[in-house]
């Protein structure tokens, strides 16, 4: 689900600057975002292995 919001995101703001004229910024092109996404990947990767009751609910 990460992928396509990002890439339907990416796309907009191109599209939306190149028809529209207008000039926003991209998010995704900041190193905070990149690590953000990164560490929130990582720790869904790591907790939905853990067996406690929280986490538990993230396993398939």
């Amino acid at each position: 689900m990460l992928l396509p919001s990002v890439l339907i995101y990416d796309w907009s703001i191109i599209l939306i600057n190149k028809y529209f004229n207008k000039n926003i910024k991209n998010i995704l092109h900041n190193s905070k975002t990149t690590y953000a996404i990164l560490i929130t990947v990582l720790l869904f990767w790591i907790l939905r292995n853990v067996n406690f009751y929280p986490f538990s609910i993230l396993a398939p």
